[in-house]
């Protein structure tokens, strides 16, 4: 658990340094050439969409099923040589439907904006690069080297707003542009088979006894629940959005896209944890080790839910100030209410720790598939119900409630299969202390500088909640964290 810890906290501080690049650069740069940011979003945008269909469903095999394959010495009996031919499959199909297809694409695109056209083709390499940038980034997390990834997507952040820069400043065109990003992942790519090999895990090899296992048609059955999973999340976190364009216009959506950005920085040590936890699950899943799965799944609940908290309470506190600090401060600032519930939809996920990936890696995982399905459906038409009436207040509450209750679904669902659940005296009083902090704080507003009010206001937050948390002991995990760091501050001096 140590190390599994010390991924997540390394992984943790690499996603928010990456966040807060990201965000100086959505409000400083990619503003300055707003079409530029629209051929950038469009294709990596596309190419997301399209990455859980072209991988075929084998990076949730690759995650699931290695432990029962988990052989180094025996280069794992073939396992990586069956997952990469599914992924070569994927994208040969890929290659050949965009081809048969690309004068429709490049027709539809030249259509709605005429500048769209020549970047049509770039579509399937961006696309295939990112496939590929899955694969070996599920690779580092089958083998809890989280951190690697973590890097080179903040990597990215870095070089992205320097190649605006270069293009802003005519030093490159826009079609230079598109391949300098081709490029990177290209280098990103190589640079993690090289990291693989390096320490000991490319074991690859093609074995026909990897085709012909027991197990081959269960996997395949897997590979195929994925893929429909994967739709299914989709339309469920994606659908909102299109909504908010085509019912209430780009800048309405523009302004959700803000509030969903800012929203997700509060998630981003649950979902470091959960990336550390991944393995642990499968394998303990694999062992059919109840007790350790009841263990993990309890501490994952609160402590992915301390931390989600904490960020969320601070900003909804300073989000205010915080506007005043940005361009079209006025319009911006009426998004505090739609943060509000995108906040509450992260404390819910993490609230319910690790439950996803305990019902993915049991035997009663197409059960989810119908629950994704629940939620896409629920959402969409929440979406459709309440946008006309609330505008993105009421996408933002559509969300919430479609996590809601995909969340207490599934966490009824393997109480009732497993008889485990996440609930615990402490998460109770985590909830509790932030309801009471978020009532003290939420209505301050200082008459300082809003940048100087943001310092008081997380300083008080993190001070009352962190504090509360460790003083009351309500995460044996966070408490011995504090403990090491105060410990080494200490030997330093």
């Amino acid at each position: 658990m140590e190390s599994v810890r010390k991924q997540s906290i390394q992984s943790t501080a690499i996603q928010i340094t990456g966040s807060v690049i990201g965000a100086l650069s959505t409000i400083f740069i990619y503003p300055m050439d707003l079409s530029l940011y629209g051929i950038y979003g469009f294709l990596t945008n596309t190419a997301s969409l399209l990455v859980p269909f072209i991988s075929l469903g084998f990076s949730a095999v690759l995650l699931r099923y290695y432990p029962y394959f988990e052989a180094p010495e025996k280069k794992h009996h073939g396992f990586f040589g069956f997952i990469f031919t599914g992924y070569a499959f994927g994208i040969i199909f890929f290659t050949i439907a965009f081809a048969l297809l690309f004068p429709w694409i490049q027709h539809l695109l030249s259509n709605a904006d005429p500048q769209n056209g020549p970047f049509a083709i770039y579509i399937l390499p961006i696309t295939i690069l990112y496939v590929v940038f899955e694969l070996f980034s599920t690779i580092s997390i089958n083998h809890q080297r989280i951190t690697v990834p973590a890097f080179f997507v903040f990597l990215m952040k870095l070089i992205l707003p320097a190649l605006f820069i270069l293009c802003i400043k005519h030093y490159l065109d826009r079609i230079g542009f598109v391949w300098m990003i081709c490029l990177y992942y290209i280098c990103v790519i190589l640079m993690m088979i090289y990291y693989l090999k390096k320490i000991g895990k490319w074991k690859v090899s093609f074995e026909k006894s990897a085709f012909n296992h027991p197990m081959r048609n269960q996997m395949f059955r897997f590979a195929v629940y994925s893929i429909l999973g994967g739709a299914s999340a989709i339309l469920a976190l994606r659908m909102d959005s299109i909504l908010v364009t085509s019912l209430k216009g780009s800048e309405a959506n523009g302004l959700f896209t803000l509030a969903i950005f800012i929203s997700n920085v509060a998630f981003i040590p649950a979902s470091a944890l959960t990336d550390s936890l991944n393995a642990a699950v499968s394998s303990f899943s694999k062992k059919n080790s109840i007790e350790d799965l009841k263990l993990i799944y309890s501490k994952s609940s609160s402590n992915m839910l301390i931390p989600t908290l904490w960020i969320s309470l601070c900003i909804y506190c300073g989000f205010l100030s915080l506007s005043e600090l940005m361009p079209n401060t006025e319009k911006v600032a009426l998004i505090h209410p739609v943060i509000l519930w995108l906040l509450l939809a992260r404390i819910a996920d993490a609230a319910t720790g690790v439950n996803h990936h305990i019902l993915t890696y049991s035997r009663y995982y197409p059960i989810e598939l119908y629950l994704l399905l629940l939620m896409a459906v629920l959402n969409i038409s929440f979406n459709y119900i309440w946008i006309p009436k609330y505008g993105i207040e009421g996408a933002a509450f559509a969300t919430f409630s479609s996590i809601c209750i995909y969340n207490i679904l599934k966490t009824i669902l393997v109480y009732l299969k497993l008889r485990i659940h996440p609930i615990s005296g402490s998460l109770w009083k985590i909830l509790l202390l932030g309801v009471v902090i978020a009532i003290l704080f939420s209505p301050f507003h200082f008459p300082f500088h809003p940048l100087l009010t943001i310092l008081i206001l997380s300083g008080c937050i993190t001070i009352l909640f962190l504090g509360g948390v460790y003083f009351l002991k309500l995460s044996a995990e966070f408490n011995q964290m504090i403990q090491s760091l105060i410990e080494k501050t200490l030997m330093r001096k």
